[in-house]
Protein backbone atom coordinates (compact mmCIF):
# COMPACT_ATOMS: atom_id res chain seq x y z
CA UNK A 1 0.00 0.00 0.00
CA UNK A 2 1.81 3.27 -0.78
CA UNK A 3 1.32 6.23 1.53
CA UNK A 4 -0.43 9.73 0.58
CA UNK A 5 -0.11 8.68 -3.39
CA UNK A 6 3.80 8.24 -2.88
CA UNK A 7 5.99 6.02 -3.96
CA UNK A 8 6.54 4.97 -0.42
CA UNK A 9 4.99 1.28 0.51
CA UNK A 10 3.56 0.66 4.36
CA UNK A 11 4.77 -2.55 4.37
CA UNK A 12 8.06 -1.71 3.34
CA UNK A 13 8.43 0.82 5.72
CA UNK A 14 7.43 -1.62 8.40
CA UNK A 15 9.79 -3.79 7.74
CA UNK A 16 12.76 -1.09 7.35
CA UNK A 17 11.94 0.09 10.61
CA UNK A 18 11.95 -3.76 12.16
CA UNK A 19 15.35 -3.92 10.93
CA UNK A 20 16.27 -0.62 13.27
CA UNK A 21 13.81 -1.55 16.15
CA UNK A 22 12.91 -4.81 17.02
CA UNK A 23 10.90 -3.74 20.25
CA UNK A 24 9.44 -0.20 21.97
CA UNK A 25 8.14 0.98 24.83
CA UNK A 26 5.57 1.82 24.09
CA UNK A 27 2.59 2.50 21.74
CA UNK A 28 3.51 5.96 21.41
CA UNK A 29 6.74 5.17 20.94
CA UNK A 30 6.32 2.62 18.26
CA UNK A 31 3.92 5.77 16.74
CA UNK A 32 6.31 8.03 16.13
CA UNK A 33 9.00 5.73 15.18
CA UNK A 34 7.01 4.87 12.51
CA UNK A 35 6.38 7.96 11.30
CA UNK A 36 9.75 8.75 11.08
CA UNK A 37 10.63 6.04 9.43
CA UNK A 38 8.35 6.82 6.23
CA UNK A 39 9.20 11.22 6.78
CA UNK A 40 12.82 9.69 6.19
CA UNK A 41 11.96 7.98 2.97
CA UNK A 42 10.00 11.07 1.59
CA UNK A 43 10.57 14.18 3.31
CA UNK A 44 7.91 15.59 1.08
CA UNK A 45 5.04 13.88 3.18
CA UNK A 46 3.59 15.90 6.27
CA UNK A 47 2.84 13.76 9.20
CA UNK A 48 0.17 14.92 11.70
CA UNK A 49 0.31 12.53 15.22
CA UNK A 50 -3.16 12.86 16.49
CA UNK A 51 -4.78 14.44 13.59
CA UNK A 52 -8.54 15.48 14.76
CA UNK A 53 -11.50 13.94 13.35
CA UNK A 54 -14.61 14.56 13.13
CA UNK A 55 -17.04 11.72 13.98
CA UNK A 56 -20.85 13.06 12.88
CA UNK A 57 -22.77 10.04 13.93
CA UNK A 58 -21.50 10.31 17.07
CA UNK A 59 -21.67 13.89 17.08
CA UNK A 60 -17.52 13.97 18.79
CA UNK A 61 -14.36 14.70 17.59
CA UNK A 62 -11.95 11.91 17.30
CA UNK A 63 -8.34 11.35 16.58
CA UNK A 64 -5.98 9.34 14.26
CA UNK A 65 -2.56 8.30 15.57
CA UNK A 66 -1.01 9.44 12.43
CA UNK A 67 -2.45 10.92 9.32
CA UNK A 68 -0.25 11.12 6.12
CA UNK A 69 -0.98 13.79 3.05
CA UNK A 70 0.84 14.72 0.19
CA UNK A 71 -0.05 16.97 -2.78
CA UNK A 72 -3.53 16.73 -2.12
CA UNK A 73 -3.46 12.30 -0.74
CA UNK A 74 -3.97 11.11 2.42
CA UNK A 75 -3.43 7.72 4.76
CA UNK A 76 -4.81 7.32 7.67
CA UNK A 77 -2.97 5.17 10.47
CA UNK A 78 -4.29 3.44 13.49
CA UNK A 79 -1.52 1.91 15.23
CA UNK A 80 -1.97 -0.46 18.70
CA UNK A 81 0.86 -2.42 20.45
CA UNK A 82 -1.13 -4.93 22.72
CA UNK A 83 1.54 -6.63 25.22
CA UNK A 84 1.86 -9.01 27.73
CA UNK A 85 4.78 -8.92 31.00
CA UNK A 86 8.33 -8.81 28.94
CA UNK A 87 11.83 -7.40 30.39
CA UNK A 88 15.52 -7.52 29.00
CA UNK A 89 18.09 -5.40 27.14
CA UNK A 90 17.75 -5.35 23.06
CA UNK A 91 21.10 -4.57 21.32
CA UNK A 92 19.82 -2.11 18.14
CA UNK A 93 21.57 -1.77 14.86
CA UNK A 94 24.03 1.32 16.11
CA UNK A 95 25.36 -0.95 18.87
CA UNK A 96 23.74 0.75 21.59
CA UNK A 97 21.18 -1.41 23.98
CA UNK A 98 17.88 -0.46 25.72
CA UNK A 99 16.39 -1.73 28.32
CA UNK A 100 12.80 -2.41 27.99
CA UNK A 101 9.79 -3.34 30.40
CA UNK A 102 6.56 -3.93 28.63
CA UNK A 103 3.64 -3.76 30.62
CA UNK A 104 0.72 -6.40 30.77
CA UNK A 105 -2.17 -5.54 28.62
CA UNK A 106 -4.95 -7.89 30.26
CA UNK A 107 -8.87 -8.02 28.61
CA UNK A 108 -7.84 -9.52 25.32
CA UNK A 109 -11.51 -8.88 24.49
CA UNK A 110 -11.71 -5.83 24.99
CA UNK A 111 -8.40 -4.57 22.95
CA UNK A 112 -9.59 -7.44 20.26
CA UNK A 113 -12.49 -4.90 20.21
CA UNK A 114 -10.37 -1.81 20.02
CA UNK A 115 -8.68 -3.18 17.07
CA UNK A 116 -12.00 -3.48 15.06
CA UNK A 117 -13.37 -0.36 15.70
CA UNK A 118 -9.84 0.94 14.52
CA UNK A 119 -10.65 -0.45 11.23
CA UNK A 120 -14.21 1.38 11.55
CA UNK A 121 -12.70 4.77 11.76
CA UNK A 122 -10.23 4.43 9.09
CA UNK A 123 -12.67 3.15 6.79
CA UNK A 124 -14.86 6.25 7.79
CA UNK A 125 -12.16 8.56 6.96
CA UNK A 126 -11.49 6.91 3.80
CA UNK A 127 -14.53 6.94 2.60
CA UNK A 128 -15.11 10.64 3.63
CA UNK A 129 -12.42 12.00 1.99
CA UNK A 130 -11.08 11.67 -2.11
CA UNK A 131 -7.20 10.21 -2.65
CA UNK A 132 -7.33 8.76 0.66
CA UNK A 133 -6.52 4.99 1.88
CA UNK A 134 -5.56 3.92 5.07
CA UNK A 135 -4.48 1.10 7.32
CA UNK A 136 -4.51 -0.69 11.19
CA UNK A 137 -0.92 -1.78 12.24
CA UNK A 138 -1.13 -4.34 15.07
CA UNK A 139 1.80 -5.56 16.86
CA UNK A 140 2.26 -7.26 19.81
CA UNK A 141 4.32 -10.19 21.74
CA UNK A 142 1.33 -12.17 23.24
CA UNK A 143 0.25 -14.98 21.00
CA UNK A 144 -2.92 -14.98 22.21
CA UNK A 145 -4.10 -12.05 19.28
CA UNK A 146 -2.34 -14.16 16.42
CA UNK A 147 -4.16 -17.44 17.20
CA UNK A 148 -7.29 -18.34 14.58
CA UNK A 149 -10.42 -18.31 16.26
CA UNK A 150 -11.66 -21.96 14.46
CA UNK A 151 -15.32 -21.54 15.07
CA UNK A 152 -15.43 -19.98 18.77
CA UNK A 153 -18.07 -19.08 20.33
CA UNK A 154 -16.72 -17.29 22.73
CA UNK A 155 -18.44 -13.52 23.43
CA UNK A 156 -15.79 -11.79 21.59
CA UNK A 157 -16.07 -14.28 18.60
CA UNK A 158 -16.98 -11.55 16.46
CA UNK A 159 -14.30 -9.57 17.19
CA UNK A 160 -11.45 -12.22 16.70
CA UNK A 161 -8.40 -11.27 15.00
CA UNK A 162 -6.18 -14.73 14.42
CA UNK A 163 -4.44 -15.54 11.59
CA UNK A 164 -6.70 -16.47 8.66
CA UNK A 165 -9.54 -14.48 10.68
CA UNK A 166 -12.29 -13.10 7.92
CA UNK A 167 -13.98 -10.23 9.15
CA UNK A 168 -16.87 -8.36 7.39
CA UNK A 169 -20.15 -6.92 8.06
CA UNK A 170 -21.79 -6.20 11.72
CA UNK A 171 -19.52 -7.63 14.35
CA UNK A 172 -21.76 -8.31 17.55
CA UNK A 173 -21.01 -9.42 21.08
CA UNK A 174 -22.23 -12.96 22.66
CA UNK A 175 -23.26 -10.74 25.48
CA UNK A 176 -22.71 -7.05 26.57
CA UNK A 177 -19.61 -6.20 28.24
CA UNK A 178 -19.77 -4.30 31.41
CA UNK A 179 -17.62 -1.76 30.04
CA UNK A 180 -19.58 0.84 28.40
CA UNK A 181 -17.47 2.49 26.21
CA UNK A 182 -17.40 -1.04 24.25
CA UNK A 183 -20.81 -2.16 24.27
CA UNK A 184 -21.75 -0.91 20.95
CA UNK A 185 -21.53 -3.48 18.07
CA UNK A 186 -19.75 -2.14 14.60
CA UNK A 187 -20.11 -2.56 11.10
CA UNK A 188 -17.52 -3.07 8.34
CA UNK A 189 -17.86 -1.63 4.64
CA UNK A 190 -15.26 -4.03 3.65
CA UNK A 191 -13.79 -7.45 3.84
CA UNK A 192 -10.49 -8.12 5.55
CA UNK A 193 -8.78 -11.43 6.21
CA UNK A 194 -5.61 -11.10 8.70
CA UNK A 195 -2.58 -12.37 8.17
CA UNK A 196 -0.22 -12.07 10.52
CA UNK A 197 3.51 -12.14 10.61
CA UNK A 198 6.79 -11.61 12.16
CA UNK A 199 8.29 -8.15 12.63
CA UNK A 200 11.02 -9.17 14.76
CA UNK A 201 13.07 -12.18 16.85
CA UNK A 202 15.39 -12.37 19.58
CA UNK A 203 17.48 -15.73 19.69
CA UNK A 204 15.87 -17.31 16.84
CA UNK A 205 12.19 -16.71 17.94
CA UNK A 206 9.73 -14.40 17.39
CA UNK A 207 9.43 -11.18 19.54
CA UNK A 208 7.24 -9.16 18.34
CA UNK A 209 4.22 -10.10 15.59
CA UNK A 210 2.61 -7.54 13.08
CA UNK A 211 -0.78 -7.48 11.94
CA UNK A 212 -1.56 -4.87 9.12
CA UNK A 213 -4.93 -4.52 7.95
CA UNK A 214 -5.22 -2.40 4.44
CA UNK A 215 -8.30 0.07 3.73
CA UNK A 216 -8.54 0.70 -0.12
CA UNK A 217 -9.18 3.98 -1.49
CA UNK A 218 -12.89 4.05 -2.17
CA UNK A 219 -13.69 3.84 -5.92
CA UNK A 220 -14.86 6.48 -7.71
CA UNK A 221 -17.99 6.38 -9.71
CA UNK A 222 -17.76 8.62 -12.50
CA UNK A 223 -20.83 10.54 -13.03
CA UNK A 224 -23.11 10.23 -16.53
CA UNK A 225 -23.34 13.21 -18.46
Amino acid sequence: MLIAGSSVDLNNAITSLGARRSLFHSEADFQFALAWEVQKADNEISVYLEAPIDDFERQKREHLDVLFERSGHFTALELKYLTRTWSGDIPHLNGVGQSYALKNHSAHDHRRYDVVKDIVRVEKFVQSHPNANGAVVVLTNDPAYTKPSSGSTANDAAFRIGHGDVLHGPREWGRLPANKERQNGLRLGQSYEMKWSEFSTLGGEPLLWQLVVEVAATPTIPRLS
